[in-house]
């Protein structure tokens, strides 16, 4: 929902020519201001750094700002303007810059309230207790600690998580969104469901509190259906493949973007099934083999990594497994090439479904990059494996009582 600040906003320097202002938050930690005059003559675009404050004396600093409409000249009406800031930080005094404050510590909701479980039996009954309280602590490097907490809040109903990034020593902002990113991507993985976050807040070395508002570039505009590659944790064992994670993504950053794009944004299925052809060979050929080997057989060799490819014969069956990359290599061909040559080898009127495989790779061939074992594939045959590899016979044996087709 969004919130509206009245107030009187002003250039740092011009303190004596207050413009009446309505500032509006967004839900997705965007704002914007509207004011009944301009901030500076002419055709000048942008302004640097906007202050402004309430009735209640919150002071409110619009750091780097892009006029949206701007009226510079007008005949018997009040001149207006409407400006976006790229930043927002809400505190007891005004900031000139983002580099000025000392950060120590930054803070934010995580909508992440299914993933936390205990233990295995956990995960099965899809249960957590409404006293579970688990803190998780992780290091994403030599100056950067992670604590979540999840619990439930009796007020709403539900669990809630937050997270809380700290550094011994002042560190700029970017390296604490840098962390932040790593850990919400790492977690969106997990749960294969982009999540929002939010209430942002940063402390400095003087234990002065900010309230920071910025529109994140991983903000899901889409909405899908948990669909969870692990969902318990040993906490040693997580922090060494949160830290595999961070080294993936790292050597891979264009390719990651490629691959969350899809749950971030609403997508029309054949170029979601594009996407996701794209990033099976991107990822093959930047974690398995650089060399000159043709999209068939890098997706071939995903389908054959040891680590999983045992479960997939068992589930999908050993002809539907040996033809995956000629079927998937097949459908992209006729999408990009559009030749009735192509269509003969492939799917286009089965796309959705053949999606969901296209993408199962991906997720199984990631898990195994970070270190999962043949057991943990195992244990998400069923709620994962069998889930999206056989969609389309496991939709009708479901709504259809009739047996796989």
């Amino acid at each position: 929902m969004d919130r509206e600040i009245f107030g009187l906003f002003h250039k740092p320097l011009v303190t004596d020519e207050r413009i009446k202002s309505k500032l509006t938050v967004a839900g997705d930690g965007s704002s914007s201001l509207e004011a009944e005059d301009i901030f500076s003559e002419g055709d000048n675009i942008q302004e640097d750094v906007l202050y402004g404050r309430d009735e209640d004396g919150h002071c409110y600093s619009l750091l780097h700002l892009l006029y949206n409409q701007k009226t510079t000249m007008s005949i018997g009406a009040p001149r207006t303007c409407r400006l976006t800031p790229r930043l927002l930080v809400v505190s007891t005094k005004h900031v000139e810059k983002i580099e000025d404050i000392a950060i120590l510590s930054f803070r934010f909701r995580l909508d992440c309230n299914q993933w936390f479980r205990k233990n295995l039996a956990q995960y099965q009954q899809k249960h957590l207790p409404l006293t579970f309280r688990p803190v998780i602590t992780l290091n994403c490097n030599d100056d950067l600690s992670i604590e979540m907490i999840s619990s439930h809040d009796f007020d709403i109903g539900k669990r809630k998580t937050m997270v809380s990034i700290n550094s011994l020593k002042p560190q700029p902002l970017k390296a604490f969104q840098d962390a932040a990113h790593y850990l919400i991507t790492f977690l969106s993985f997990a749960c294969r469901s982009a999540l929002h976050h939010g209430n942002i807040t940063l402390e400095d070395s003087e234990g002065v509190a900010y309230e920071l508002y910025y529109k994140p570039g991983f903000f899901p505009e889409n909405s899908e259906t948990d669909n969870n590659l692990f969902t318990y944790f040993e906490e040693d064992e997580l922090q060494d493949k949160f830290s595999r994670w961070i080294a993936l993504y790292d050597a891979a950053p264009a390719i990651f973007k490629l691959y969350f794009l899809n749950r971030l944004r609403p997508l029309d299925i054949t170029v979601r099934f594009l996407m996701a052809a794209q990033s099976l060979e991107c990822f093959h050929r930047i974690f398995l083999d650089p060399g000159d080997v043709s999209f068939a057989n890098r997706v071939k060799q995903i389908v054959e990594d040891a680590a999983y490819h045992k479960i997939l014969v068992e589930v999908g069956g050993l002809d539907e497994i040996e033809g995956l990359h000629r079927k998937i290599l097949g459908t992209r061909n006729y999408f990009t090439h559009y030749r009735d040559y192509y269509k003969e080898n492939s799917n286009e009127t089965d796309v959705v479904f053949l999606n969901f495989k296209a993408e199962l790779l991906i997720d199984l061939f990631l898990l195994s990059r970070i270190g999962f074992t043949p057991e943990h594939f195992e244990s998400i045959k069923h709620s994962v494996i069998d889930d999206r590899l056989n969609r389309r016979q496991n939709m009708n044996m479901i709504y259809l009582g009739s047996k796989k087709i």
